[in-house]
């Protein structure tokens, strides 16, 4: 998905003036510079790019959130209903195909051809399995070490961290992060 995403891109986030700037205050009171501002489907987006070996994927994340990506541009993004944090059901089944079905239909394009899960959520209570049971495409659970190679330490978990890691690998890679040699 690496090529595609390097085309030019231009996304907006509405949002009311004073709260931006109430929020930009507040970082100038703690010394910091806002370089971007950022949405979670942003630094999913950058997850996806770096996991998926396909051009088009749906991933499932953060209170079970389906956001389908196709050739590095997101097309879609819904929150599901039918899950709780311990189980999942027939309901949500429905409700992740009655989203892909309207995906199809609505924005005529062909379904992913992966769906991704987040760790934190692929712990729900027979949600990978019950996903593989009725979904029509294959299903993989993120390894988050794979992001970074060698850094994490052994038995380390921070699969509840997944989209901090994506705003991280997404401000990596737009070159936003300079080195600051000897500290702050």
């Amino acid at each position: 998905m690496n090529s595609a995403s390097q085309q030019a891109k231009a996304y907006a986030v509405i949002t009311e003036k004073k709260t931006l700037l109430h929020l930009q205050s507040i970082a100038t009171k703690l010394r910091l510079h806002v370089q971007s501002i950022s949405i979670t489907e942003f630094a999913m987006q950058q997850v996806l790019e770096e996991v998926a070996d396909t051009q088009s994927a749906a991933i499932l994340f953060d209170g079970l959130i389906l956001m389908i990506v196709d050739k590095g541009n997101i097309h879609m993004v819904r929150r599901l209903n039918g899950a709780t944090d311990e189980d999942v059901g027939d309901e949500f089944t429905l409700e992740m195909e009655r989203s892909l079905d309207f995906y199809q239909s609505e924005i005529h394009n062909a379904l992913p051809e992966k769906l991704y899960l987040t760790p934190q959520k692929a712990k729900i209570k027979g949600l990978t399995a019950l996903l593989q049971e009725k979904m029509l495409m294959p299903i993989e659970v993120i390894d988050v070490s794979k992001l970074f190679p060698g850094a994490l330490r052994e038995n380390q978990d921070i699969s509840n961290c997944v989209a901090c890691i994506g705003e991280a690998l997404r401000v990596i890679k737009m070159g936003v992060v300079q080195s600051t040699r000897g500290g702050l």
